[in-house]
């Protein structure tokens, strides 16, 4: 996901210029899916029952995420 909101960060680079709810949203999607990758590693590796902050941080970014990408497809552009 991060990959993805670099590409299309770099595509549309001419219109994020200037601050806006579109240019905001994007760059919440973008930190919180390499916050998602991050926190998901231990996850993966050692089960979300071992490790409660990495978990609840996991949790917390992924609604994060969800209620970001409503944002930006309902905001102007």
């Amino acid at each position: 996901f991060p990959l993805y909101s670099w590409d299309h960060i770099k595509r549309h680079s001419g219109r994020l210029r200037k601050i806006s709810l579109v240019t905001l949203t994007g760059v919440i999607q973008f930190f919180s899916g390499i916050g998602l990758i991050i926190s998901g590693i231990p996850l993966l590796l050692y089960s979300a029952d071992v490790l409660q902050f990495p978990r609840d941080i996991h949790l917390i970014l992924t609604f994060v995420l969800a209620l970001s990408l409503a944002l930006h497809k309902i905001s102007e552009k």
